[in-house]
């Protein structure tokens, strides 16, 4: 099972997990794709990449959106980035519904509408971007549930026939071999079963030994059961005035404990990634498709300073000062000090921000000796 939606910190008051967890999660059962996919934030993506190149794990940038109906959420989008444009397209998806960090409490208001996801506005951008879809809580399981009373296989075929449905008209906002079903450790999903099927089940071409569009995924808000209990508390905080405003609170908890009991990195651990077999996706796919965005390394060197040139790397610059700032600090505090300034130091290099500091050091040497 591939360790794909996953959400940090940054999915304010929905985990509290660190990029670090994921990538620590992919390497103990070996597989050699993760990725993360915040609701509303790529905030987290600098930190994560670094890590997964760290460990050599192909990182993946990826995005949650809330899709509304009336100003209401009804249901989470996944996509995964295929590359720098996916990686833009991701970015201009948050600049159009509002980055999570806008709001201090949960806003039900915040999210990209229906109409505009299934009316073709989206569809440019989405074209670079992979879906995955039919998890608990997804777009997906939410148009299926309100089209039909038949949430399965026979159902779910009957409205992807149907062009007119809406489940038929989200997948086809996706280029082909983009929409993907997920099947995910907490549950089995009707989506990514009738998506692993043969187009056409009489066709002697067809076999269920060929891949097709579904993935083996984990999914994970949480590293753990105790830390899910913590992060189920700060939603219930977070999104108190949303909640409150739900008639049946017996309800509003069963959803609660459905959406991040089993939603956990710990509860993932006995899936260790090996090829799925057909008719599932492999890494490879993913690989091929969402390569990892280099654009924090294609930042352009700062040009503050006329002829700027890196005579000294910034952590040549930074010693010094590290020297006499470290005297200043109790000796137990030395080095949770001096691993947070090398893990800002790698974010930075990594980045292709060195120049940009360095000449920042410039300028301020230049104020000190006036």
């Amino acid at each position: 099972m591939l360790p794909l939606i996953n959400r940090t910190e940054q999915s304010y008051g929905r985990s509290m997990m660190k990029p670090s967890d994921i990538v620590k999660h992919a390497k103990k059962i070996g597989s050699p794709v993760a990725a993360i996919t915040d609701v509303h934030s790529l905030s987290a993506l600098p930190e994560f990449l670094l890590e997964c190149q760290k460990e050599g794990i192909h990182g993946i940038a990826g995005l949650t959106v809330q899709i509304i109906d009336g100003k209401k959420p009804i249901g989470d989008m996944v996509l995964l980035a295929k590359g720098g444009r996916g990686f833009a397209a991701l970015r201009d998806i948050i600049g159009k519904v509002g980055h999570v960090g806008l709001d201090d409490k949960f806003n039900p208001e915040r999210g990209l509408e229906l109409s505009e996801l299934l009316d073709e506005k989206m569809k440019a951008l989405l074209s670079h971007c992979v879906s995955l879809d039919g998890f608990p809580g997804s777009i997906g399981e939410a148009l299926i549930k309100r089209e039909t009373p038949d949430y399965d296989v026979g159902g779910i075929t009957a409205l992807l026939n149907n062009e007119e449905s809406l489940l038929a008209r989200l997948k086809a906002q996706f280029s082909d071999g983009d929409y993907l079903g997920v099947k995910t450790q907490i549950t089995q999903s009707p989506l990514a079963s009738v998506l692993a099927m043969p187009a056409n089940s009489l066709n002697k071409n067809n076999s269920m030994e060929e891949r097709r569009n579904v993935l083996d995924v984990t999914m994970a808000f949480s590293k753990d059961e105790t830390q899910s209990r913590q992060t189920m508390q700060w939603f219930k905080s977070y999104a108190s005035s949303y909640l409150g405003e739900l008639s049946d609170q017996s309800k509003v908890n069963t959803m609660i404990m459905q959406k991040f009991i089993k939603a956990t990195l710990s509860g993932a651990d006995g899936f260790s990634y090996k090829p799925s077999s057909p008719p599932f996706q492999n890494a490879e796919y993913l690989v091929s498709k969402c390569a990892t965005p280099n654009i924090y390394k294609e930042q352009p060197s700062s040009a503050l300073i006329k002829g700027g040139k890196l005579n000294q790397t910034l952590v040549e610059l930074v010693e010094p000062k590290w020297n006499e700032y470290v005297k200043t600090l109790p000796k137990n505090d030395v080095e949770l000090y001096r691993k947070r300034l090398e893990h800002e130091l790698d974010v930075i290099v990594y980045c292709g921000f060195e120049h940009y500091f360095v000449n920042i050091f410039e300028v301020q040497s230049m104020l000190d000796a006036q």
